[in-house]
């Protein structure tokens, strides 16, 4: 899975994320996806991994509207990238 970020000033700071053939757009401020037909595990796992580290995402964002490189935010965590690999977990059906 690939997560970047693209700022655009009339929309804002969005997070594509890729993984195999699928996609998920996801505002930055609001942390609400936009749209997406990647897998419910996966949506899960990006959705809290932004939550995790929004603050460094809303900073990049300044950064990079102002034209300066952004800082690399930090990978999956061991437990989030375990998840992606056990079926047993569910993603909830809503998203905020």
């Amino acid at each position: 899975m690939v997560i970047r970020s693209l700022c655009v000033r009339p929309l804002g700071t969005r997070l594509h994320a890729f993984y195999k053939r699928s996609e998920l757009e996801m505002d930055v401020k609001a942390l609400h996806v936009i749209q997406g037909d990647v897998p419910p595990s996966i949506r899960l796992t990006v959705v809290e991994w932004a939550r995790c580290h929004y603050r460094e995402l809303v900073r990049n964002s300044a950064l990079m509207l102002h034209r300066q490189r952004p800082v690399l935010c930090r990978e999956l965590g061991a437990e989030m990238r375990n998840r992606l690999f056990d079926p047993g977990v569910r993603a909830p059906e809503t998203f905020t």
